[in-house]
């Protein structure tokens, strides 16, 4: 083949994706679809860049990616799919957005811009058209190239004639054999469990910060901890297992039983991240003084048991949370969901018990932590200790951002480039931005992004690096890369609610806030006991929206649970454009008293260096500013 002068000829892995009835979904609801096709879209751009592989068209509903490798392609693709149907979790069927993915190997031309086409692109289009709606189809050359290194079932469909292709296309189906879809590899596991601190609008959320990064070696054996070297803490390192849940005899209830324990298992093996994890199977029968981490031949510190009862549409798990040497109760709890009744193990269900455990652990680790010496800490003790520093109502104290430095740079001494200390630190030098009266700093804003990208690049699929990472990008005013970064922590763990909390103030921030109500909807899915937190958000929501009888109702419902100066602030915005000026000055008054620097310049310069978007600006022209100078908040 002759190759024109600037392009290169070359062995590739092409995606090729489109979606199902995309002018149907447009024709029922224009805005809700294009929303649909952004997320969808956003999956596969974070998808694919975390398996090496580069999109280059994105041409009506329709996705063209190239790899490196024919791996790295089917996994991308298997993850996608995986991905895009969390997105659609709880929508009619008819309502839902699925794609068709088409994967082949073979030559391509590349021009000097990046672009490909060839025999090689279009054979991956015609084998798209030959998926089922979520499903994915590969050619013979990608089977041959990775039927022993990816995790699925490839089902022979034989030889395919497809259009414009003179030869036959032996074509095979992809499924998934299991809840990750690929064989993992230790530096793509480094996942965030927990809560973690936030400061929206000002104020600190704190949450647990509880990290692991583990190499699955099967659920009948222990996660083996992956390390980037020797260190004198690995001994002291704290440890975990689950003992499998009992469910009433019988064969469907003890299979059900499990299943749940093993999924379970590997949600929490997932997201621990500096710990030893030992799986359920490999000590069933021990007793707590027996149990010992391999690598230390420490005791485990914790337990985790309990029993699933099925019934007519409903499914019951009581779980526990034990000292794993006294056998005392640390926590114990009840989750509870309404289900058709399938074997399968409901996703809601898992992310339910597995975010009410990461609860109880992280409260269990801090009281451990507070009584070491800051000596004996290991680096991920290190890291949990920072992020519960002492802070005000209102803010980030000089002293407090000064001791969570140090503490993570103390992780950082005993273990250079550990992934959750990189977070941590610039969750520390990003805090005072947040704060009213703050200015914009850019060569602190430049040491951040180093962290974040290191943190990203060393951990790609650690939920909570995302986060750091989208809230670094947003400060820089870089908010297409900001809104990416949020949703690939959603992604990548679907029992977390750090990545659902900071969304929902990204997409207000971004001027978009009718995105808060699905966040906030499933959030509450995962735990109830975040409706003050979701009042919260709803309440800034609609404030921007205009709705202003709304923004009161939830402003109110949140100022009853969390008394914080920026629900007061927007209590008197609703109320001055609703005419009742008295309450608007109550609530101006409560705001002051609790943030005293607060005028409407400074209010003005919180939302420039937060959210300095023109969807925003506009949206504050005719609610925020209308509305404080109403309530008679001065000027400066």
């Amino acid at each position: 083949m002759n190759v024109p002068s600037g392009q290169r000829q070359r062995l590739a892995a092409i995606l090729a994706a489109d979606a199902v009835g995309y002018s149907r979904l447009m024709a029922h609801d224009e805005q809700a679809t294009v929303a649909a096709l952004d997320a969808a879209r956003t999956v596969f751009r974070t998808t694919i860049a975390a398996h090496d592989g580069r999109v280059i068209d994105t041409a009506g509903d329709s996705v063209l990616a190239v790899f490196e490798t024919a791996a790295g392609a089917v996994t991308a693709a298997i993850a996608v799919q995986q991905g895009l149907e969390a997105l659609d979790e709880g929508l009619p069927a008819d309502r839902r957005m699925r794609f068709r993915i088409g994967v082949h190997m073979g030559d391509v031309i590349e021009k000097a811009d990046g672009t490909v086409y060839g025999d090689g692109v279009n054979i991956a289009a015609r084998l798209e058209g030959l998926a089922q709606p979520g499903g994915i189809v590969v050619s013979d050359a990608v089977h041959g190239a990775v039927r022993n290194r990816v995790a699925a079932t490839f089902d022979d469909l034989g030889d395919q004639r497809v259009k414009n292709i003179a030869d036959p296309v032996h074509a095979y189906g992809v499924r998934s054999n299991d809840a990750s879809g690929v064989d993992p590899e230790p530096h793509t596991l480094a996942t965030r469990a927990g809560w973690r601190s936030w400061r929206f609008s000002g104020r600190p959320v704190l949450a647990g910060g509880l990290t692991v990064l583990v190499l699955v070696a099967g659920a009948a054996t222990y996660l083996k901890l992956e390390r980037s070297g020797p260190n004198n803490w690995q001994a002291r390192a704290p440890s975990l297992t689950i003992l499998p849940f009992k469910a009433p005899a019988g064969l469907e209830n003890e299979q059900f039983a499990s299943e749940f324990t093993l999924g379970l298992n590997a949600a929490l093996g997932k997201r621990l991240y500096g710990w030893n994890f030992v799986a359920a199977d490999s000590v069933s029968g021990r007793g707590a003084a027996q149990i010992r981490t391999p690598e230390s031949g420490a005791a485990v510190h914790y337990l985790v048991d309990g029993e699933v009862r099925r019934s007519v549409g409903k499914t019951v798990v009581d779980a526990r949370f034990l000292d794993a040497q006294t056998r005392s109760q640390l926590w114990a709890g009840r989750m509870e969901i309404e289900e058709s009744g399938l074997l399968r193990v409901p996703e809601l269900l898992l992310a339910r018990t597995t975010n009410s455990v990461r609860s109880a652990l992280w409260s269990a680790e801090t009281k451990r932590v507070a009584r070491m010496s800051v000596d004996d800490l290991g680096p991920v003790d290190l890291v949990n200790r920072s992020y519960v520093v002492e802070v005000n109502e209102n803010f980030w104290t000089a002293q407090a951002i000064q001791e969570m430095l140090n503490l993570c740079d103390a992780a950082l001494r005993r273990e250079p480039g550990f992934v959750p200390a990189l977070v941590c630190k610039a969750d520390a030098m990003l805090a005072p931005f947040d704060q009213i009266g703050a200015e914009a700093n850019p060569a602190l804003l430049a040491v951040v992004d180093d962290l974040t990208n290191r943190a990203v690049s060393s951990a790609p699929n650690y939920f909570d690096a995302w986060i750091t990472r989208a809230s670094a990008l947003r400060f820089q005013g870089k908010w297409a890369a900001a809104l990416e970064a949020s949703q690939r922590a959603i992604f990548l763990d679907q029992s977390a609610i750090s990545p659902l909390t900071f969304r929902s103030f990204l997409v207000i921030w971004a001027g978009t806030p009718e995105e808060v109500f699905p966040l906030t909807a499933r959030l509450l899915d995962i735990d109830p006991a975040q409706a003050g937190f979701a009042a919260f958000a709803q309440c800034e929501a609609y404030v921007l929206m205009g709705k202003f009888d709304d923004a009161i109702a939830t402003c109110e419902r949140a100022a009853s649970e969390d008394p914080h100066w920026m629900v007061h602030i927007a209590l008197a915005a609703a109320y001055a454009h609703k005419g009742d000026l008295d309450k608007a000055a109550a609530a101006r008054d409560k705001a002051i008293s609790r943030q005293p620097k607060l005028t409407l310049s400074t209010f003005r310069a919180s939302r420039k260096l937060k959210a300095d978007t023109p969807k925003q600006w506009e949206l504050y022209d005719k609610t925020w500013e209308p509305g404080l100078r109403l309530a008679g908040l001065r000027e400066n």
